[in-house]
C-alpha cells in the first residue's frame, strides 16, 4: 500500500533512543497510517523486540535484521523496502517534533518543484543549533552552502528521487573506513544533477549536539572528507569546491591560530583534519574507480 512517508532507521546499539524517536512518531499530528517506519537492525541479538512491539500497534513497522554493519548499507537496503512518497532516514538517537511530518508535507504541497527538503537540527536540552550552525533564515541549498545546512537525517527526499540518484554511496559514512560523507556526497550528486533542495528553518528535528568528538573520530571523518574530495573532483562536479575551501582553509588556519595560542589539544585537531583529508584523497584515488 503506497505511503506518504517512510521514516528508514538504521540502529546499532541503542534502545532507549530508539523508543523516543518512535514515541515522537506515534504523536505526529499526520494519521499515522500514512506513514511507514522501515527499522534496518544491525544489533546481533533480540534487543529491540520489546521497543518495536510497543508501537507496531499505533503505525506500521518493517524490522529488517540484518547480518551487516555500516550506515550507508542500511540505508540504501531500507530504502528497498520504502513506499513512501517521502524518504526520511532519522538518526536512531534523533527524534521529531510533533508538529515535523505535517510541515514537511504542507511544504512538498505547496513547492512542487523540490525534490528534497532539509529541516533545522536543534539539541534537545539547549534549544540551539546541533552539529551544524544551522541558520535561522530559509532558502535554498546550493553548492555555497550545502555543508551548513544539510545533514544524513534532515533531508526529506522524494523517493523517486534518491532511486534515480542511486542511495547512498556505501563506500562512505559510519561503519567504513572512510567514516562520513555520504549525505554529503548525495546532496552533492542532487545538485550536479540539477535536482532542487530547500532549507526550512521553521521545521524541526532533534538530535543531541556531538561537536566534539574525539581526535580517533577527527581523523577519520577527515578521511571521509578527502574521499568525497577525490570522488567529486572525478565527476568534475565543481560543486565541490567550496565546500573543499572552507573545510581545508578552516583545518590550516586553526592549526596556525592554536600554535600562537599554544593550545595543543585544538592544534592536534585541526592537524588531524587536514592529515585525514590529505590521506583520504589519496586512498580513495587508490581504492575506488569512479
Amino acid at each position: 500500500m503506497r505511503k506518504t512517508f517512510s521514516l528508514v532507521i538504521p540502529t546499532l546499539g541503542r534502545v532507549r533512543e530508539l523508543d523516543r524517536l518512535l514515541n515522537s512518531i506515534k504523536y505526529q499530528t499526520i494519521p499515522l497510517t500514512s506513514l511507514e517506519v522501515i527499522i534496518v537492525d544491525q544489533n546481533e541479538d533480540s534487543r529491540l523486540s520489546s521497543v518495536i512491539g510497543r508501537y507496531s500497534t499505533s503505525f506500521l513497522i518493517k524490522h529488517l535484521k540484518v547480518n551487516f554493519k555500516g550506515a550507508a548499507r542500511a540505508r540504501n537496503y531500507g530504502l528497498k523496502f520504502a513506499m513512501g512518497e517521502y524518504v526520511n532516514f532519522p538518526d536512531d538517537d534523533s527524534f521529531l517534533s510533533k508538529n515535523t511530518l505535517d510541515k514537511v508535507l504542507t511544504f512538498f504541497s505547496v513547492n512542487q518543484d523540490y525534490d528534497a527538503l532539509a529541516v533545522k537540527v536543534l539539541d534537545p536540552v539547549r534549544e540551539k543549533p546541533a552539529l551544524l550552525n544551522f541558520p535561522d533564515v530559509s532558502g535554498e541549498v546550493s553548492c555555497f552552502n550545502f555543508y551548513r545546512r544539510t545533514i544524513e537525517f534532515n533531508l526529506f527526499w522524494k523517493r523517486d528521487v534518491l532511486l534515480r540518484l542511486g542511495g547512498f554511496d556505501e563506500n562512505l559514512g559510519v561503519g567504513t573506513f572512510f567514516a562520513s560523507e555520504e549525505s554529503g556526497d548525495l546532496v552533492l550528486r542532487a545538485l550536479f544533477n540539477k535536482y532542487r533542495i530547500f532549507y526550512n528553518s521553521n521545521i524541526l528535528v532533534y538530535h543531541p549536539d556531538k561537536r566534539n568528538p574525539d581526535l580517533e573520530k577527527v581523523y577519520s571523518y577527515a578521511l571521509g572528507f578527502g574521499a568525497l574530495l577525490n570522488k567529486h573532483i572525478k565527476l568534475k562536479n565543481l560543486c565541490i569546491l567550496p565546500y573543499a575551501l572552507n573545510y581545508l582553509g578552516r583545518a590550516f588556519i586553526g592549526m596556525l591560530l592554536h600554535i600562537l595560542l599554544c593550545d595543543g589539544y585544538k592544534f592536534r585537531k585541526y592537524y588531524l583534519r587536514l592529515k585525514g583529508a590529505i590521506q583520504g584523497f589519496k586512498y580513495a584515488r587508490k581504492t575506488f574507480k569512479y
